[in-house]
């Protein structure tokens, strides 16, 4: 959460997929996913236009107070998002641990077998 940082967004989610057709999948399913919840309201919401592309190793979905990002892990590293966030918000960055509700690809990989 950066809303006590930044008039920009309120909130920014980072995020890794392990290939650049996976970063495009996860792109594609966001924006599916946003469609499908929020309907009509969608373009109330930002218009997630990717901005950048999975080649370039980052893809930014703007739906106005929610920014999320999708990176290659080289990318991530390079850029550092939660270090320049934490170092320059001088805490006023609330992170949110989302292991509790993610699934790790092991346990998917298992599933498929």
């Amino acid at each position: 959460r950066v809303s006590a940082s930044t008039s920009l967004t309120d909130w920014i989610v980072i995020c890794s997929g392990n290939s650049r057709p996976q970063n495009n999948a996860i792109a594609s399913n966001i924006r599916d996913e946003i469609e499908k919840h929020y309907g009509d309201e969608f373009s109330l919401l930002g218009n997630g236009v990717p901005e950048g592309n999975a080649d370039s190793g980052w893809i930014v979905l703007d739906y106005a107070s929610v920014m999320v990002h999708i990176m290659t892990p080289k990318s991530r590293l390079f850029y550092d998002i939660e270090g320049k966030w934490n170092d320059e918000s001088k805490g006023d960055v609330q992170n949110l641990d989302l292991t509790p509700i993610l699934v790790p690809n092991s346990v998917l990989a298992q599933q498929e077998s």
